[in-house]
């Protein structure tokens, strides 16, 4: 029998159902968690994302037995009305932190990032670069500054330091000579919890973790998943559908100002993808013609770290429990990413696609659905997923033609 197409848009199946984000941000009860289940399915809502944000009372903490116990009634009662269930895999997002737990289990875990420290090259003397108990001195350069972010191509040299000290003594130039010192260190990023106090800029803001660490991404998986399928595991592949990971930040929201992502300690996770040491400056200073080509070489190290040691490992174990990974990355055209989602979704934001200034048609941002569209077609997947937060937009930003 021919599937008639017009009929199946006038009148859906559950599994094309609006799956919207059932925010927790308030004191749960059993009570209240099951009518406004009931709410969502007498309105032919039939699946919903179970999403943790701001506002949970700080007595229900994430992921305890008291917070795992609301989920399992959240559950039971959506299988009671044949609804569908997406996990979500932070409390609250960035993904990738498990709420601070990863960088509680080991502070070695703590997102990383590479920072430039300038320092005037003065001749016979000994300059001391300063490091922290957290930092790591990856390498140090000396070079002719030519401009306020400009070096001269051919001056740049790499120094060796002794410990922590470094000597230079500067020809003649018309420059103004420095000595760079690039150094890893903690980015000082955070996510967004769920109780008050921990929001962006507050004392309590849960810090961010390290995605391009194996082991951290390890250690979140067993945080989160595996804690998500010891109480739900019956319901894996039935009633649970999905884990949704949201936007991961490798250095975390607020992160120091100019750091750039890096982990390892050294420079060997680089070179893998290809990088050199000798890169380095042209990651901050124009370098004259390599700047470009060697900026785009780092992004694209960075950006293959990111696909290899943290979406990879989702997306096994999700297939490996019979869900699927779905969410977003955290760019509009992060199309390649897509590729470990067995539900490729973006984040249609409205302030990004909204009419004005012809938004929705031109730019980055407005290629977003049709991203996660064409993502699934090129890889054989059912189908995709977009988020829309915004209710007042949805009926323009749902009728758009992606």
């Amino acid at each position: 029998m021919k599937l008639d197409l017009h009929e199946a848009f006038q009148n859906p199946g559950h599994e094309f159902s609006p799956i919207p984000f059932w925010f927790w941000n308030d004191q749960l009860t059993n009570e209240e968690i099951k009518r406004q289940i009931h709410e969502m399915d007498e309105k032919g809502v039939n699946g919903f994302v179970l999403h943790p944000r701001i506002g949970i009372p700080k007595d229900i903490g994430y992921l305890t037995d008291a917070f795992m116990g609301y989920v399992k009634v959240a559950v039971q009662e959506a299988k009671k009305l044949g609804m569908s269930v997406i996990l979500y895999d932070e409390a609250m997002y960035p993904s990738g932190s498990a709420k601070g737990m990863v960088v509680k289990r080991n502070p070695s875990f703590a997102s990383r990032g590479l920072q430039v420290i300038e320092l005037p090259c003065e001749v016979e003397k000994e300059h001391t670069i300063d490091l922290t108990e957290e930092d790591r001195l990856i390498a140090v350069f000396a070079a002719e500054k030519v401009a306020e972010n400009e070096l001269e191509p051919d001056s740049i040299q790499e120094l060796e330091p002794h410990e922590q000290t470094v000597r230079f003594d500067a020809p003649q130039g018309d420059g103004r000579w420095v000595i760079l010192a690039f150094i890893e260190t903690n980015s000082g990023g955070n996510i967004r919890g769920i109780h008050f106090g921990e929001d962006d800029g507050e004392e309590h803001a849960p810090p961010s973790a390290d995605l391009l660490n194996p082991e951290a991404v390890k250690a979140y998986i067993d945080l989160t998943h595996e804690r998500y399928y010891d109480a739900l595991q019956d319901e894996f592949g039935q009633t649970v559908i999905a884990m949704f990971t949201d936007e991961p930040d490798i250095v975390g929201r607020n992160a120091k100002e100019g750091i750039k992502p890096w982990t390892g300690g050294s420079f060997a996770w680089y070179e893998q993808y290809g990088g050199k040491k000798s890169d380095l400056p042209a990651l901050w200073y124009d370098v004259g013609i390599e700047t470009a080509s060697i900026r785009k070489r780092y992004e694209q190290a960075v950006y293959q770290r990111l696909s290899t040691v943290y979406y990879e490992p989702l997306s096994r174990w999700c297939e490996e429990h019979g869900i699927a990974l779905t969410g977003h990355p955290a760019e509009s055209d992060d199309i390649g990413l897509l590729d470990h989602f067995q539900i490729p979704g973006q984040d249609v934001v409205w302030r990004w696609v909204a009419p004005e200034d012809n938004k929705g048609i031109t730019g980055r941002h407005s290629t977003a659905g049709k991203c996660s569209a064409d993502a699934a077609r090129h890889r054989g997947r059912r189908r995709n997923a977009d988020e829309v937060l915004v209710f007042v937009a949805r009926r323009w930003m749902g009728s758009f033609p992606w």
